[in-house]
């Protein structure tokens, strides 16, 4: 999180990062996007929006 140098507010940036066993890129992609959902999900609840 860092306040915006443009704006009056503050942004959050957040990133999964899933190691890719193997050539199985498309179930990384599949397993970082259930988790960044979650992550999303969780920040959006503690920040009560």
């Amino acid at each position: 999180m860092r306040p915006s140098g443009t704006e009056p507010k503050v942004k959050a940036y957040l990133e999964v990062i899933v190691p890719v066993e193997g050539d199985d890129v498309a179930a990384a992609r599949t397993t970082a996007a259930a988790t960044m959902d979650e992550l999303r999900a969780d920040v959006t609840a503690a920040l009560g929006i």
